[in-house]
């Protein structure tokens, strides 16, 4: 990639890697064997292979045909939730799904250009190259076309050993939430479900000998003076309609949430809003897709909510103070419920896997007494307040790596050559200096 110095210049993306794009069928999925990456697996950051769905070895081979992914390759997400890009940091094989395309830099550093490739200025020239009214579509040929700078090596390294500083601890972050997210679910099933709460003795309840009685509802003993509710005795399902005045909004939409987070918080004018932006959502509010639960797009509202509105295809499910939403938010996420869900979704007949409120509804749950309700409800909350602390600093993180790079290839902010390798004792000072920036803009 030519150019000397900070050079404004910039090339097409195709001048400087290959862009290949993925088979245009859907396989047969299996319980075990090779990963396959879909448009919901490529959510920005370190390509993570967890929760991929899997396809035999000849599925493999046959959708690996043109390419076989390698590390510092980067995925773009191509239809509905287009133009998502992560970053590949291994080689462990896996082949791409329909509605993916994978980049292969050539002469570019890899890290520089997936910093870039997840810039503003790429989100904008997406913005107007996608296509489509009722899926957005961004073509392979749009891709080719975005506009990447034309620096130097050594430019182009400079900036990426900085940024890669700031992307390490948003990882580190993530690995954090993910951690936590599993204590909480882990946590939730061993009390809620197995009931191996402490008893008096700090020992686990069922296994220590804790008396039971049989429950009809759950077809299982469960803890003597514990409750079985069904949902509809703890929780509504609320339509309350937003009451739009000529101020911004922000709009969420089932793609807009994933896995307990709220994915952006942009402004739009209620007047070029879809027609779906109907409903009004509260602090302590749970937002569940009624589409796709094994996707999980859901999650809780633990914050102001008067500026937004959501999708109907969203339930917006509202605890009646029985049991703490916090709980109820952590058993609908659970994976025995969301496979049963699922389950649910599949049977019905129609363009789209769906569950329905009155589905939802006749689920039951044991509920323990109070003072063992709360004293677990603030266990959870308190677990969850610490993934949100964690995801609030991702997003300043992230804010300080996007303010950084447009002034890091302008020259505004130049690198010393001694400093080309931020300590991670450096960052304090490099967050300071941004966020004063930030303030100031």
């Amino acid at each position: 990639m030519g150019g000397s110095g900070l050079s404004s210049d910039t090339v097409e993306l195709q001048e400087v890697a290959n862009v290949v794009d993925s088979l245009h069928k859907t396989p047969e999925y299996i319980k075990e064997g090779f990963p396959i990456i879909r448009v919901t697996d490529i959510k920005g950051g370190y390509l993570d292979l967890s929760q991929t769905l899997r396809v035999s070895y000849e599925v493999y081979e046959e959708f690996s045909k043109k390419y076989k992914p390698h590390a510092g390759d980067i995925l773009v997400s191509r239809v509905g939730s287009y133009g998502n890009f992560s970053f590949v940091n291994f080689d462990s094989p896996f082949c791409l799904g329909q509605n993916t395309a994978i980049i292969v830099p050539k002469n570019v550093d890899n890290k520089f250009l997936y910093f870039w490739l997840t810039s503003s200025s790429v989100k904008q020239q997406i913005e107007q190259r996608v296509v489509g009214s009722t899926q957005k579509t961004l073509s392979l040929k749009n891709i080719k076309e975005l506009r990447v700078p034309n620096l130097s090596l050594e430019d182009q390294r400079s900036i990426s050993n900085v940024l890669s500083k700031l992307d390490e601890n948003i990882e580190l972050n993530k690995i954090m939430i993910h951690n936590m997210e599993e204590i909480a679910h882990a946590l939730f099933k061993r009390w809620i479900v197995d009931f191996e709460f402490p008893n008096d003795n700090g020992e686990p309840y069922k296994s220590s000998g804790g008396e039971t009685v049989w429950s009809d509802e759950l077809a299982a003993e469960v803890p003597i003076e514990w409750e079985v509710k069904r949902l509809d005795d703890l929780i509504e399902s609320i339509s309350q309609t937003y009451k739009f005045t000529e101020n911004q909004v922000i709009f969420l939409n089932t793609s807009d949430i994933l896995d307990g987070e709220v994915l952006h918080e942009d402004y739009s004018y209620p007047s070029i809003l879809p027609g779906q932006a109907k409903k009004r959502i509260y602090t302590g509010d749970i937002l569940y897709s009624e589409i796709r639960p094994a996707n999980k797009r859901f999650a809780y509202i633990d914050f102001d909510a008067q500026e937004y509105v959501v999708s109907t295809k969203l339930m917006v499910l509202r605890s009646k103070s029985i049991v703490d939403s916090i709980i109820i938010y952590y058993f609908l996420t659970s994976k025995t419920i969301v496979d049963f869900l699922q389950t649910l979704a599949e049977s019905r007949s129609g363009t789209f896997p769906q569950i329905t409120f009155q589905q939802l509804k006749l689920i039951s749950i044991a509920i323990p007494p109070a003072d063992l309700l709360n004293e677990f409800a603030c266990t959870l909350r308190s677990i969850y307040t610490k993934i949100q602390n964690n995801r609030k600093e991702n997003k300043f993180l992230s804010q300080i790596r996007d303010t950084l790079l447009p002034k890091l290839m302008s020259g505004e902010i130049r690198i010393p050559v001694e400093h080309e390798y931020i300590l991670d004792a450096d960052l304090p000072m490099v967050a300071e200096t941004s966020a004063n920036y930030i303030s100031n803009t």
